[in-house]
């Protein structure tokens, strides 16, 4: 899995490390070194970027200010020397945050930490089976080494863990690795999701009250962006 990174910092010994760093990574491919944050919107609309590494101190408009610009960001780890900044950085939902001087043994942590989040991003064929499959009744699905056969009729839901997702089914609960969007794009049409930590096997609904929908012995309610969702459930 080839990940396209690109390093903005305005300080060029910050660059030549994280450069030489890197360069150490089988998986990643450097396509653009960066002064500022103007001159990295113009590589991100160049080519595909899947990581930037990015220092938040910076002239002109800040690290912080040049991630909320962005509409669809890359994958961010931010590098620092004011560990101040880390908590609004979490909050924008960065990989990680390392702070200056970085070693190579905290780079390799955040370089590990950001290729299992690209690859919870993409299609997962171990975690589930393609939508090819969906037209069966059943699929497989990985739990650590093994893969179950669970059937479609046997879910009732599926709940959105930070980087994993559960799935419930009548008898038994399989955690994997997963998101909610390719599972979305992996199950039969009667799943629908109505949260974003929630799609439901509308087969198992036994009761819809108010804006919550009953499975088994749970009460879900419905998200605000998934509304058009729950309204159709009502008219099936």
């Amino acid at each position: 899995m080839a990940i396209n990174c690109i390093i903005t910092d305005d300080e060029p010994i910050a660059r030549s490390i994280l450069k030489n760093y890197i360069d150490k990574i089988p998986d990643f491919n450097l396509v653009g070194e960066c002064n500022n944050a103007l001159e990295t919107m113009s590589k991100l609309k160049e080519q595909q970027v899947d990581l930037l590494f990015l220092d938040i101190q910076m002239p002109e408009i800040s690290g912080l200010e040049f991630l909320k610009s962005l509409s669809n960001p890359p994958l961010v780890i931010f590098t620092t020397a004011y560990q101040e900044y880390a908590l609004e950085g979490y909050e924008l939902n960065v990989c990680d945050y390392l702070l200056k001087p970085i070693s190579f043994d905290r780079f390799l942590k955040a370089a590990n930490k950001a290729m299992d989040r690209l690859k919870l991003s993409t299609p997962q064929p171990n975690a589930v089976l393609s939508n090819a499959e969906t037209s069966k009744e059943y699929t497989f699905i990985k739990d650590s080494d093994e893969l179950i056969k669970v059937w479609y009729k046997e879910i009732l839901y599926i709940e959105g863990l930070k980087d994993y997702v559960k799935v419930i089914c009548e008898d038994r609960r399989i955690v994997t690795l997963s998101t909610m969007k390719n599972m979305e794009q992996m199950l039969p049409s009667n799943f629908k999701r109505i949260h974003r930590s929630y799609i439901i096997n509308t087969d198992q609904i036994l009761s819809i009250t108010g804006n919550s929908v009953r499975i088994g012995k749970e009460l879900i309610s419905y998200g605000k962006s998934y509304k058009e969702n729950f309204d159709a459930l009502k008219k099936q």
